[in-house]
C-alpha cells in the first residue's frame, strides 16, 4: 500500500465525518480524492463515488432512524422525484457529455474534462452556500403538515440531476429544503438527507449497468461490466467512510456544527478552485 492509498483511506474517514455532521458536503470530496489522489479515471471516479457514498449514507440513515432522526414521509416524497432524475441523467445526459469533444483554438475540451469543470463549479457554489448561509440549529418544533409543494419537486429533480451528472449527493440542497418545506429540525433534516442520498447514489450506480432499449422494449443487466469493478477497494473504502459517518453523527449530537460548516466551506472552496485550474491547464 503506497502513500496515496493511505491518504485516500484517511480521506474516506473524513468524508464520512462530514456526511454525519452536515448531512452532505462529504460527497463533494469523494470524486477529487478518487480522481486526483488515487488516479482513477473521472467517469469511474464518479461511478465509484456513488457506491461509496451510498453505502456510507445508508448506514448513517439507519443510525438516524434508530435515534428517531429520520422522517420517512419526507424521504420518499422528496426521494422519488430525485430518483427519476438520477436515472434519466445517467442514461441520457452523462453519456452524451462523456462522448463529446470541443475544440476552441488550440484548446481541446473533452467530455470528461467538462464533467470535472462542472464538479469544480459545484464545489465553489456549495462552499459559498456553506460559508454565507446562516442556519439556526434551534428551530422551534411545529406541527408538521406535509404538503406536496411544486418547489420541492423542482429541488428534488435538481438533486437527482446533480447526483446523476457528477456523483454528488446534493445534501447542501436537501437539508435546507427539508427544513423549509417539511419544517424538520436540523437533526431530522440531516438524518432524512442521508437516506435520500443513499437511494440516489445506489440507484445511480446500479443504473449504469442496466441496459434499456425502447424499440423493441428490452431491459437487461450488464453482469460482466458489473463484476469488473474493483470490489475489494470499494468495500474497504466504503467501510472506512461508514466508520467516519457514525463518528460524525456521534459528534453532531455533542456539538453545534455551524462553525465547523463555515470552516469546511472554506476548505471546499479552496478544493474547488484547485480542481478548476487543474483541469483548465491540464
Amino acid at each position: 500500500m503506497d502513500t496515496n492509498q493511505i491518504l485516500g483511506y484517511i480521506a474516506s474517514f473524513l468524508i464520512g465525518i462530514t456526511l454525519g455532521l452536515f448531512g452532505g458536503g462529504g460527497t463533494i470530496l469523494t470524486v477529487p480524492v478518487l480522481y486526483y489522489l488515487l488516479h482513477i479515471e473521472s467517469d469511474i471516479s464518479i461511478l465509484y463515488s456513488m457506491f461509496i457514498v451510498g453505502m456510507a449514507t445508508f448506514v448513517g440513515g439507519i443510525n438516524s432512524y434508530i435515534n428517531h432522526n429520520l422522517n420517512l414521509k419526507a424521504a420518499y416524497s422528496f426521494g422519488i422525484p430525485s430518483l427519476i432524475a438520477v436515472f434519466i441523467t445517467r442514461k441520457t445526459i452523462t453519456p452524451w457529455i462523456d462522448a463529446q469533444t470541443w475544440t476552441m483554438g488550440s484548446y481541446i475540451l473533452t467530455g470528461k474534462h467538462l464533467l470535472m469543470f462542472l464538479f469544480a463549479v459545484l464545489m465553489i457554489v456549495v462552499s459559498l452556500f456553506m460559508i454565507l448561509k446562516k442556519q439556526d440549529n434551534e428551530i422551534e418544533e411545529q406541527v408538521k403538515k406535509k404538503k406536496f409543494y411544486f418547489g420541492i419537486i423542482l429541488k428534488a429533480m435538481l438533486v437527482g440531476f446533480i447526483s446523476g451528472l457528477i456523483g454528488a449527493g446534493g445534501g447542501f440542497i436537501i437539508v435546507p429544503s427539508l427544513m423549509t418545506f417539511y419544517k424538520l429540525n436540523v437533526k431530522e433534516a440531516i438524518g432524512t438527507s442521508l437516506i435520500i442520498i443513499a437511494a440516489n447514489s445506489f440507484f445511480g450506480f446500479m443504473g449504469d449497468f442496466i441496459q434499456l432499449s425502447a424499440t423493441p422494449f428490452q431491459l437487461s443487466f450488464d453482469t460482466n461490466r458489473f463484476y469488473t469493478n474493483e470490489w475489494s477497494f470499494l468495500l474497504l473504502f466504503s467501510f472506512i467512510a461508514i466508520l467516519g459517518i457514525l463518528f460524525g453523527l456521534w459528534i453532531a449530537r455533542k456539538i453545534q456544527s455551524n462553525k465547523l460548516k463555515v470552516a469546511f466551506g472554506y476548505f471546499v472552496l479552496l478544493m474547488g478552485i484547485y480542481v478548476f485550474f487543474k483541469e483548465l491547464f491540464n
